[in-house]
């Protein structure tokens, strides 16, 4: 009859409607991280803030006469803004009261994949060729003194191990480019799904109304 037809069409419409609001109330969409496989918030990037002081310690606190303190600078503060965005996007992900931000992850993926490809082919190469155990002083092209080489332990072991440095980072933060990048993935589909659910219940609500609206009438 009509009027089973209207009330099971109205259960129905209630239905969907509350399976719809659980969804968006309870986050069911897209909480995993889309490359890695993790929970949402799952990667607080502690370490990632860590490993970045310091790198930003080793390169202020090298002995290297030949590196001035002028030519450190950029590369640790550098390394300081990579701790505080990677702070920055651990707490977003670790506070379920606030929204997630998506270009904190953006962000942090750039910097730590543009950093890890730098040190990989420029840095751990350059460092390695240019590692040597002896200290000249004379023999330039307008300097009469012969040139005179000492033993300097201290320079060789240095360049050796920022090499080493350069590589054991770049592999850390090319992981953790991955990982940033994915949770820049699963937090945008989430918001993206997050906003088609609130507009497809809010479209739902509306066509209940007409419907009730329509019922009501020709009752």
């Amino acid at each position: 009859s009509p009027a089973a037809d209207t009330g099971w069409r109205h259960r129905h419409d209630r239905a969907l409607s509350h399976e719809v609001r659980r969804d968006v109330s309870h986050h069911h969409l897209g909480s995993e991280n889309a490359l890695t496989g993790a929970a949402e918030g799952g990667t607080t990037y502690r370490s990632v803030a860590l490993v970045a002081l310091m790198n930003a310690s080793i390169n202020a606190l090298r002995p290297d006469p030949e590196i001035v303190w002028q030519a450190r600078v950029p590369r640790v503060l550098w390394e300081l803004c990579i701790s505080v965005v990677a702070a920055s996007a651990g707490s977003a992900g670790r506070n379920r009261c606030r929204r997630p931000v998506p270009a904190l992850h953006l962000l942090l993926a750039f910097m730590t994949g543009s950093t890890a490809l730098i040190d990989a082919f420029l840095w751990a190469p350059l460092f390695a060729l240019t590692a040597s155990f002896e200290s000249c002083t004379g023999g330039g092209w307008f300097d009469r003194k012969p040139k005179v080489c000492d033993t300097d332990y201290v320079k060789g072991v240095g360049r050796v191990l920022v090499s080493v440095q350069c590589v054991l980072t770049a592999v850390f933060y090319l992981a953790t480019a991955i990982a940033s990048w994915g949770d820049f993935l699963s937090v945008r589909d989430r918001q993206v799904a997050e906003r088609q659910a609130v507009a497809f219940r809010s479209a739902l609500d509306a066509t209940m109304e007409i419907r009730g609206a329509n019922d009501r009438e020709y009752s």
